[in-house]
């Protein structure tokens, strides 16, 4: 049994021809010129469909090569995608949160400065980091005994700053351009 392993295909489809021509000899099937082209003929079909079948083998690998690599370029976007969302989302509530109780500490804004570091800045490209950078230099802090403190001023403008960074992140994940959200209608919402 492990003799036959050993035994080259070439050699068998040979040996096959070879009987096989012998066959039709023996039976007078055919006379000898006409056995050689018939053969000749056969030949012929095999090598051309062997030739048409190679090249179409050839292009539906190359076909599927593309398809899979459209995949995985897909599946990676989805999967940026959807820790986009989450990374955002979370600081995008955590921003919101730290004026909850109307004023922002500089505690709390160090806090959202390393949460930004953390993950937020693996997403944005260079205009949107420079962009967050620009509203975040808008954002003024303010401890909770500061009586010379303006909060209402400080407050509306965190809030217009809040809106902007908010803005800046959604519109980031909209692909759509008539989706783009809108600065003054976030603002809008968190007033009422």
């Amino acid at each position: 049994m492990n003799n036959m392993k050993k035994i080259n295909p070439w050699v068998i489809m040979g040996i096959l021809a070879i009987t096989f021509c012998f066959v039709m000899l023996i039976l007078n099937l055919y006379t000898g010129f006409e056995l050689a082209f018939q053969i000749v003929a056969a030949c012929l079909g095999a090598v051309i469909t062997a030739l048409i079948t190679a090249m179409l083998l050839k292009e539906q690998s190359k076909q599927q090569m593309l398809l899979n690599e459209k995949e995985e370029v897909k599946d990676k976007n989805i999967k940026i995608y959807e820790s986009k969302i989450a990374v955002y989302s979370d600081f995008v509530s955590k921003m919101w949160k730290t004026i909850e109780d109307d004023i922002v500490e500089e505690q709390e804004l160090r806090e959202l400065r390393g949460e930004a570091f953390r993950k937020l800045v693996f997403y944005l490209n260079n205009k949107n980091i420079s962009v967050l950078a620009e509203k975040v230099s808008h954002i003024k802090t303010c401890e909770q005994n500061d009586e010379n403190a303006d909060v209402p001023t400080i407050r509306r403008n965190n809030i217009d700053a809040f809106s902007e960074i908010t803005k800046i992140l959604q519109d980031d994940l909209k692909q759509d351009e008539q989706d783009k959200a809108d600065a003054s209608s976030i603002t809008k919402l968190w007033k009422q």
